[in-house]
Formats: C-alpha cells, structure tokens, sequence
C-alpha cells in the first residue's frame, strides 16, 4: 500500500502532461481540417475520441479545448451555405405567369370577331337607298323607308359639288302598245324641299296605280341647293337652273329680264350662258333621249298650276287650280312647252317645306292621270 501511494502521485503528472499534449495535438488537427476545408462541418468527437487517459475517462479540460474550435468553423459553416437555400422560391415564379397568361388570351379572343361582324353587316343596305337617304334625309316626309322604296338610281350625272344626279326609269305594263312618256321633275330649285317629297310619294303610287304610261323621275335635280346649310334656290354656281335652257335669243332675252324685271336678283342669276351648269345638261340629255310626251315640274310655294304647251291644260290636280303666269326667257317652260312643243305641267305647292298629306298627295296623282287619260297623252 505504501509502495503504490508514491508511484501513483509520481504517475498522475506525467498523464497530465501526455493529457495535455493530446488535446493540443487534436486541436490543431481540427483548425488543420477547418483551414483546408472551409465549407464542410467539423465533427468534434474524434478529437474527444483521440484523448482518453489510462483510466478511460476523458479530461474535461480536453473537452473545453476541442468543444471551443469546433463550433468557429461550424458558424462560419453555417454562413457560407445559405446561397443554395432560395431554390424552392424558383419553382414559385414558374408557376406564376401560367394562370395569368391563359386566361387573358382566352378572353381577349372573342371581341375580334364582334368587330367583323358589325362591318360586314354595313354594306347590306341597298345601294339605292343610301345615296337617296344621304341626300334628301334632311327633307321632312322623306324617310329611311321611302328612300329604299323608291329604288333611285345614280344616273352617271353629277351636281357642281359632286353629288349624284338621281333617277329613277319605271317602264309601262306589259302589253301596253304605246305608253305616254312621262317626265316628273323636283326641286330645281334647291330650297323649294316639299317638291322632293312629293316627287318620292309619286314614284310609289306609279307602282301601285297602273297607268298606261312609262315614268321617270328626277327628283331632286339641284342637290347642291338642297344641301347648302340654308337651302338655295340657284346651284353651287349661284345659277338659277330654270333661267338656263336655250330658249331663243337667250343672250340678249336673259341678261336683260335679270337685269330689268328682277332688279338683279341673286336668287334669279341665269348664268354666263345657256346650258352653262352640269345639272341644266343632264336634264337636257334626257329629254333628247326619253323623248317625253309630257313633263311635270314640281315648285312651291306658290299653291296653283301653271302651264306651257300645245294641248289643254288640267284645270286642277287636288286643290291646287290652273293660274298661268307666263313665260321667262330661259325657263324649262319656255323651252320645252312653247319651244319644243312638249307638254309642261308646273305645279306650285302651297309650303316650301311641308309637302301635301297622304290623301291631297293621292287625290293630285289621280288627277294627274285622268288628265293624261282625257288628253290622249
């Protein structure tokens, strides 16, 4: 007992020493592996693996020494690895543009064909009907309807400005041998409208009433007047189109009635010279080429009928009675009625702007046409 007291007190020194010298040499080793490889953890146990004493117990003094670096490396570990930690947000904006692309475009896709249709739907409308309506939509009792009933046509003519001269050819039954050619004129004077109106109404009842008679009307031969932003009663030119035919002596008979009878009036202009304006022209050409028997020229506001030519005048047509008022140089009447010895039948309306009603309009035509009856026209 005496002898093992001493040797294990002189032994306990030198195991500290070697004690001491393994946990150094293990934590070097540890900051030898952290210096070389920066990026992977360190494992402390080896280092407490590595220092057991004899007895197999482990100084805790070698642990504080290999626990102290392990856990620098272990930090600085730590903050060097996040970089690849935002991966799962990548998949996040993958999966973001998916419903937000595929839905718009599914939406956006049916309004192209909403558009098509509309625009294909336009040109349906009868291409009679929309010059007609473009041109006399502003006159009142002319309507959408009653443009496309009347089936007017572009004669290839046209006004100073441009616009189309319209017309339209009604041709008698069939089995009519000899029909009366029947010429029927509006607004030769752009501001009397009322003419246009009832020139429309005509056309229609020439196609209910059967007569033994060939039509055509022209209903509103001076568009530009019509149009004008107060309608005239002269053309684009400020010519009046019933003082320009080429009635006899027409350069000194004109000039002269203008400057004396009317005082100059502007209204009554009758141009430079005979048949100067397109519109005076193209009345001339269908003239020379229908050859009418008869001619009816619509006017107001004077309410009464007036008549040029060879055979009896009617007496009345509706309420508006015979009232001849004579002849100007250069007026259709003159021309046509004294001069070319076809029938001119001028009616005077009572209203510029208010044509005759439904039934004064019918009981007029009626007129009209027992007349030609009579007459043998």
């Amino acid at each position: 007992m005496s002898l093992q007291g001493p040797q294990s007190r002189a032994a306990s020194p030198r195991w500290g020493a070697v004690l001491l010298a393994a946990a150094l040499l293990a934590a070097s080793n540890t900051y030898a592996q952290v210096a070389h490889t920066p990026l992977v953890p360190l494992n402390p146990r080896p280092a407490l693996q590595a220092s057991p004493t004899a007895s197999g117990k482990t100084s805790p003094k070698a642990t504080q020494a290999t626990i102290t670096p392990s856990r620098t490396p272990s930090i600085s570990a730590s903050k060097a690895q996040p970089a690849p930690s935002p991966q799962p947000k990548a998949p996040l904006r993958l999966t973001q543009p998916q419903p937000v692309v595929t839905p718009t475009k599914a939406k956006a896709s049916p309004p192209a064909p909403k558009t098509v249709v509309s625009k294909a739907a336009t040109p349906t409308k009868s291409s009679a009907e929309e010059p007609c309506y473009l041109l006399f939509k502003r006159i009142p009792g002319v309507s959408r309807s009653l443009c496309a009933q009347s089936a007017l046509q572009a004669s290839g003519r046209h006004s100073v400005r441009g616009k189309p001269l319209l017309v339209r050819d009604l041709p008698a039954p069939a089995g009519v041998a000899k029909p009366t050619r029947v010429l029927v004129i509006g607004a030769i004077h752009g501001d009397e409208l009322s003419s246009v109106t009832l020139a429309l109404h005509w056309l229609q009842l020439a196609q209910e009433i059967p007569a033994n008679a060939h039509w055509r009307f022209i209903p509103g031969l001076n568009p530009d007047g019509i149009l004008a932003k107060k309608p005239t009663r002269f053309n684009a030119h400020g010519v009046d189109l019933n003082r320009n035919f080429p009635t006899p002596d027409w350069e000194r008979d004109a000039r002269k009635y203008w400057e004396v009878k009317t005082k100059k009036d502007p209204r009554r202009w009758p141009g430079n010279a005979p048949l100067s304006e397109p519109e005076s022209k193209y009345l001339m050409e269908e003239m020379a080429q229908f050859k009418p028997n008869l001619i009816v020229s619509i006017h107001a506001p004077y309410g009464m009928l007036d008549f040029d030519g060879p055979t009896i005048p009617p007496q009345k047509l509706g309420r508006l009675y015979l009232d001849q008022i004579g002849i100007y140089p250069g007026s259709l009447g003159n021309y046509a009625g004294i001069h070319r010895g076809m029938p001119v039948v001028t009616i005077e309306l009572k209203h510029a702007l208010q044509a005759p009603n439904t039934a004064e309009t019918r009981q007029m035509w009626l007129d009209l046409v027992r007349w030609m009856s009579a007459r043998g026209l």
